[in-house]
């Protein structure tokens, strides 16, 4: 509870270390703060706008070839979308039965500058992800760090348990790196003061008070106080598993939660559960410090249960004081001891005098009739493939919608967990949206609702945004900088908005290549595009040297502003124009060398696009300036020589950061 924000937390044990995969867990899910503010920080706080489809753009352009480092497990049942994606993130929906996917979790891979081993992040607490959980509501989380030197067993083995559950229920490859990162690590001596908490689910689940009970000496003594601070509590709090923990102490204290208006935020009922002197308000030196009950007005969210006494102990993390918390759900969290717990609750000075109950997140799914299966729906842009998983064996059909309710397509399923298929019609829709609506039917029944598509190969997704002009990409080729191509992303974003805000307006042009009024020259023209394309070659390069196949095919095959595809518009565009023909003609067999030279990456249509305009050009543009027959042979030796391989192009220094490279 020491830090103002989760943000706040997760930024300073980042610090200025890469994130190379993080998976995350959720009960509640708003995808659009995820992607927009989230995102960021684990792309190290880049300085990006605030405007929300520039800032969408910005990052698509950071993540372009780190695309499924992320992922984000979500309870299904809860997850009711009103935003789709727009990055290339797993999600991954989830249906415990019985129970909820309720533990709130992130494992972070985070690589240090010159470190050859990774380090792993592991948290747990009470937030969501949401706006209201990591920046709203109080909340609480606890954070570790594992390395292969440093995993004491009782850290060590419940997150191995906690990665095999969602790789079984929701497999992504997020999840396959970050089990491949500690795949090798030792367990070492436990961590006297911090154990780990998952209880998985079903078959061989740790019920919350036996994992109490197993690392505490409570069940010894009970002359302590136990305190709770829980935003829901069960029907009957007084019963059951959270009737047994609370027997372990001669006396039990719990937060009131309270409204806006100081209004009791329980049932009558279950205050009436236990004697009023039973309820507290938080501790008047927790208030001072942390401004827990000042304003602006923050819910308590936060799950901690508090033993103090002879052998103290704190847990934080997703349990609510309930018998579906402490037996159902999937919940994680961390037990801390060896401390002196400082007190979190005083007694309430004056007695409640009105309620008003906090309305529960409402499932997704109907009470009644048939259930939507749990169904993650993938499209690969490249391939231009749907790929449909359910989390079991299934058999019916999924009809896929717009949002006039026409089909975009069917999938059948006949006891099967997977179908793959070619929707043509579905992939003009995703270009302005990845919320789609689907209709379920099994037999004579069917059920409809809103799902999200992940998207995989984002860079082959056709782009929104205004064409750069020539002299514009291959200054951006030359510098090769990420913060230059954020910037120029972001420059084309506010393009697009103002396009769409009125007509007539007009945009401000982009500044020339070469200085203004200064003579051009075809030695000029010749080093810039020709410095562009060594530089872009030397990426190319130094990624098929580490078999980066995404990096070759964002250029050569993707359709992003900064591809060659956009590149071959832009050239189209100025056709006829004299004034750009040398830099044009030089730009169209830069571009055929490179495509010839990683034939299996590129575009074949591209490639045929290039040799077509280049021939054109020669013809219509450049022969009637030569003689008819030694014009051609020029040419046709200018060609050759110009595409000789770069020698240099193959050098392994990486002064130069790019995001292809980030």
């Amino acid at each position: 509870m020491k830090a103002q924000t989760i943000s706040d937390a997760f930024r300073a044990c980042i610090g200025e270390r890469e994130v190379t995969s993080a998976f995350f867990t959720t009960y509640n899910f708003e995808p659009d703060f995820f992607e927009l503010e989230v995102i960021p920080l684990l792309l190290g706080d880049q300085a990006l706008s605030s405007q929300n489809d520039i800032r969408a753009v910005q990052l698509q352009a950071l993540m372009q070839d780190k695309g499924r480092r992320f992922a984000v497990a979500h309870d299904v049942d809860v997850f009711n979308p009103t935003a789709g994606s727009r990055l290339e993130v797993d999600y991954l929906p989830i249906r415990i039965g019985g129970g909820c996917q309720h533990a709130k979790m992130a494992i972070l891979v985070l690589q240090e500058s010159g470190e050859q081993t990774p380090a792993i992040l592991l948290v747990a607490g009470s937030f969501n992800l949401t706006r209201a959980g990591w920046w709203d509501n109080i909340e609480v989380g606890h954070f570790v760090e594992l390395r292969a030197s440093h995993a004491p067993g009782n850290l060590l083995e419940p997150m191995r348990r906690a990665l095999r559950f969602f790789q079984t229920a929701t497999p992504t490859p997020v999840l396959d790196e970050i089990i491949d990162v500690q795949a090798g690590w030792s367990a070492s001596a436990d961590d006297p003061k911090c154990s780990f908490y998952f209880s998985g689910a079903a078959y061989g689940r740790l019920a919350f008070v036996d994992f109490i009970r197993q690392h505490t000496q409570t069940s010894t003594d009970a002359k302590g106080t136990l305190e709770i601070v829980s935003p829901f509590f069960g029907e009957k709090p007084d019963s059951g598993d959270t009737r047994e923990l609370m027997s372990l102490f001669s006396s039990v204290r719990l937060l009131l939660p309270r409204d806006e208006e100081n209004r009791a935020l329980v049932d009558p009922g279950v205050y009436g559960a236990f004697s009023t002197d039973q309820w507290c308000g938080w501790a008047s030196t927790w208030d001072d410090s942390h401004h827990l009950v000042k304003s602006p007005f923050r819910h308590v969210h936060a799950k901690i249960f508090q033993a103090r006494g002879k052998q103290a102990w704190q847990f934080v993390g997703s349990v609510n004081f309930s018998h579906k918390a402490f037996r159902e759900n999937v919940e994680a969290g961390f037990l801390l001891q060896g401390s002196d717990f400082a007190p979190l609750l005083e007694p309430l000075t004056c007695v409640v005098a009105e309620f008003s109950p906090d309305s529960q997140l409402q499932s997704a799914e109907a009470s009644e009739g048939l259930a939507m299966p749990v169904l993650r729906l993938a499209y690969d842009w490249d391939s231009q493939l749907l790929e449909v998983t359910a989390q079991q064996s299934i058999s019916g059909e999924l009809r896929v919608l717009d949002n006039a309710q026409r089909s975009l397509g069917a999938l059948p399923f006949v006891q099967t967990t997977s179908v793959t298929q070619r929707l043509p019609a579905l992939r003009d829709y995703l270009e302005r949206s990845s919320l789609v609506k689907v209709r379920w039917q099994s037999g004579a029944e069917h059920v409809e609702r809103y799902l999200m598509v992940s998207q995989r190969n984002i860079y082959c997704r056709p782009s929104q945004l205004p064409a750069m002009d020539l002299q514009s990409l291959l200054r951006l080729f030359i510098e090769m900088r990420l913060s230059r191509t954020i910037s120029q992303f972001g420059e084309l974003a506010q393009r697009m908005l103002r396009l769409r805000t009125g007509a007539g307006t007009v945009d401000e042009q982009l500044p020339d290549m070469t200085d203004a009024g200064g003579a051009k020259s075809f030695f000029a023209e010749f080093s810039q595009v020709n410095g562009a394309f060594w530089q872009l070659e030397r990426t190319l390069a130094l990624a098929a040297a580490e078999n980066n196949t995404k990096k070759l095919a964002y250029y050569l095959a993707g359709c992003q502003p900064d591809s060659l595809k956009a590149m071959l518009e832009s050239v189209e565009a100025g056709s006829g124009d004299e004034d750009t023909v040398v830099v044009r003609y030089l730009t169209l067999i830069s571009m055929h060398s490179l495509l010839t030279r990683h034939p299996q990456h590129g575009c074949a249509t591209l490639t045929r696009r290039v040799q077509a305009l280049i021939t054109e050009l020669e013809n219509d543009e450049l022969l009637c300036h030569f003689d008819e027959a030694e014009g051609a042979r020029f040419l046709e030796w200018f060609r050759v020589q110009f595409q000789r391989p770069l020698t240099a192009a193959n050098s392994r220094k990486k002064d130069l950061a790019h995001a292809a490279n980030q």
